[in-house]
């Protein structure tokens, strides 16, 4: 399990040097910034300039010899060159991939923001600010490609119907970056009864009622409906102190 926290909770002209750092138990792994969580979502992929979506590809974890009780910790500054990308957004989300071997493809576990949790302000900065970090060459490109190792989530996360905040089939809230296929329709009564043919269905009982699509309820079983876990339920607004 990867953990990520943004060293600040906002950069402004004063303070504009952006960091993370990522604890983790696997070698490798990858952060991704954009303007709006959607842009990280794979779906979403034709709509990522450079001016809105920034991956740092393949780093190394606790490269420096650093340890810490939940893995590896590694710290990762984000160029100024790319920080000047985003000036005039209000915010800035932020997702964690990590990985067991060089392959992209296969990221080991992905944490992704929703419109919640896991950003950095950026409300208070300018270019003016930047200014004397900034190289001749400040607003080019760094020559990586537009995607993440959260692209590689894309089939499981349009089976279930997304992540981060977004509904399931049965219409709960997932509220984290973690992919839950949708739970099978129950009614609370044995399967049995559906497969008996018209002649073979049992009398209905004297005390109960008949269903509204003409079974007869079953006279012995006490099964209550299947209920989900709480919708109303969601994540704790984080701060940039808070692991995540």
């Amino acid at each position: 399990m990867a953990l990520i926290r943004a060293n600040r909770e906002s950069i402004d002209d004063r303070f504009s040097v952006l960091g993370f750092t990522v604890r983790t138990d696997l070698p490798l792994f990858e952060i991704g910034l954009a303007t709006d969580p959607e842009l990280l979502k794979a779906e979403n992929r034709s709509h990522r300039t450079t001016r809105n979506f920034f991956s740092t590809r393949l780093l190394a974890a606790g490269g420096d010899g650093r340890t810490a009780p939940g893995g590896r910790e590694a710290v990762y500054l984000v160029p100024p060159a790319v920080v000047a990308r985003f000036v005039g957004q209000p915010r800035l989300y932020f997702g964690v991939a990590t990985y067991q071997d060089k392959d992209r493809n296969r990221p080991i576990s992905v944490k992704a923001p929703d419109a919640g949790h896991m950003y950095v302000s950026l409300s208070g900065l300018t270019e003016r600010g930047l200014r004397r970090t900034l190289g001749a060459n400040g607003q080019g490109g760094n020559g990586h490609a537009l995607v993440w190792g959260g692209d590689a989530l894309a089939p499981a996360t349009n089976g279930a119907g997304g992540r981060n905040g977004a509904t399931n089939g049965n219409g709960h809230s997932n509220g984290n970056a973690d992919t839950h296929a949708a739970a099978p329709y129950s009614d609370g009564y044995s399967d049995d009864l559906w497969e008996q043919g018209a002649g073979g269905a049992a009398p209905a009982p004297e005390a109960g009622a008949a269903r509204p699509n003409g079974h007869a309820s079953p006279a012995t079983d006490g099964a209550s409906p299947a209920t989900g876990p709480d919708a109303g339920a969601g994540a704790p607004p984080a701060t940039a102190q808070a692991w995540r």
